[in-house]
């Protein structure tokens, strides 16, 4: 038998925490490449960080994250969205 989990606010700062550590890594891989296709993707991971950021800032500055993770939503709020 399956088991519900609902969205908890410690899983979404680990996930936050992982992406960020994961874009930071590939910048700093990345950094010193010369190669046409390595600076590209350097750009788009740049790029991908800051909305990354954009995102985080969003919900912790405004508590959405918090306040989903101790408010979920019920069944019926979902599927009328």
């Amino acid at each position: 038998m399956s088991k519900r989990h609902s969205v908890t606010l410690h899983h979404v700062i680990t996930v936050y925490d992982d992406m960020f550590d994961h874009t930071d890594g590939l910048i700093r891989a990345l950094a010193k490449k010369k190669t046409r296709w390595k600076e590209d993707l350097l750009f788009a991971v740049k790029l991908a960080r800051q909305k990354l950021s954009k995102y985080h800032t969003e919900e912790t500055m405004d508590g959405h994250v918090s306040h989903f993770c101790t408010h979920p939503p019920t069944f019926l709020e979902v599927a009328m969205v």
